[in-house]
C-alpha cells in the first residue's frame, strides 16, 4: 500500500491565551500562539510528472520586496520505496495565509549521482535582524545536496532565480545560518562522535564560506525523554537583547 505523502498546511498566529483548563500553548515572541487554519495550500498531484508529485516538505518562508516566498523540497515517485531524488521548489503569495502559487520548475538542476543529486532542506543566510541578508547584492541559500548530507550553496539577486555556487566543504543536514558581528554562524545536524554517533546539533563559525571551522555540538541528543537518539531541523534566531534562540 502506498503511504500517504506529506502536504503543506497553514497556521496563523494570534495574540491569545490558551483555552480555559488547557495547558499553556507554546509561545513565540510575546504571547503569540499559532492556530491551524485547516487549509492545505500546497497539494501534491500524484498523477503528474512534476518533480514534487510525491511529496513536499521542509518549507522555508521569507518576505522579499513585499512578496512572500516559500522554498521547499519536493520529490517524485521513483517506484522504489523510500528513495526519491528531491529538488528545491518555490511558491509565492501576497500574504502568509495564501493562496500560494507554485512557480513550476525546480530552482536548481540535479548534478552527478551521489555528488549533487538530492536537494534537501533549504535555508537562507540571515542577518542580525533575522531577515534574509543581501551580501554584494546577492541572497545566499544553503541546502543539503546529496544523501551524504554535503552542504551546498546557491545565490540569487532576486530570490526567484538561483545559481549554484558549489559545496562549502562541510557535511551536515538541515543547516541554519546567520551572520552576526561579522561572522557566519552555521548550525547543522551531524553524527556526534562524542555522543555515541547519534545526531546532535553542531556549530561551525567563520568570516566567510572558505574559513568555516567546526566548533562541535551545541545541543546533544537524549537529554529529554522524547528525543529518541536524534535531534534535528534547527532554526536559530538571534536577538541583540535576548541572545540566541
Amino acid at each position: 500500500m502506498r503511504a500517504t505523502a506529506p502536504t503543506l498546511l497553514v497556521a496563523v498566529a494570534a495574540a491569545a491565551g490558551p483555552p480555559t483548563g488547557a495547558p499553556p500553548a507554546p509561545t513565540i515572541g510575546c504571547g503569540t500562539r499559532f492556530q491551524k487554519t485547516g487549509k492545505a495550500d500546497l497539494l501534491i498531484n500524484p498523477n503528474s510528472s512534476a518533480f514534487d508529485s510525491y511529496n513536499i516538505m521542509h518549507p522555508l518562508v521569507a518576505q522579499v520586496a513585499g512578496r512572500w516566498l516559500m522554498y521547499y523540497s519536493g520529490g517524485p515517485d521513483s517506484g522504489m520505496p523510500g528513495y526519491h531524488n528531491h529538488q528545491l521548489g518555490l511558491a509565492s503569495a501576497a500574504q502568509p495565509t495564501g493562496p500560494w502559487h507554485r512557480h513550476g520548475a525546480p530552482l536548481l538542476p540535479l548534478g552527478p549521482k551521489d555528488a549533487d543529486s538530492d536537494h534537501g532542506p533549504p535555508t537562507l543566510l540571515r542577518g542580525e535582524t533575522n531577515a534574509a541578508l543581501l551580501e554584494d547584492g546577492l541572497f545566499t541559500m544553503l541546502y543539503t545536496g546529496n544523501k551524504n548530507n554535503s552542504i551546498f550553496r546557491a545565490t540569487s539577486a532576486t530570490g526567484l532565480a538561483w545559481q549554484k555556487a558549489g559545496p562549502i566543504g562541510l557535511d551536515g543536514y538541515a543547516p541554519s545560518v546567520l551572520r552576526v558581528n561579522g561572522l557566519l554562524w552555521l548550525f547543522y545536524v551531524a553524527d556526534d562522535p562524542h555522543n555515541g554517533g547519534m545526531w546532535s546539533i553542531m556549530l561551525a563559525r567563520g568570516a566567510d564560506w572558505g574559513s568555516l571551522q567546526k566548533l562541535g555540538a551545541v545541543i546533544v541528543t537524549n537529554t529529554q525523554p522524547w528525543e529518541q537518539n536524534k535531534v534535528f531541523y534547527p532554526y536559530v534566531l538571534y536577538e541583540k537583547a535576548a541572545g540566541w534562540t
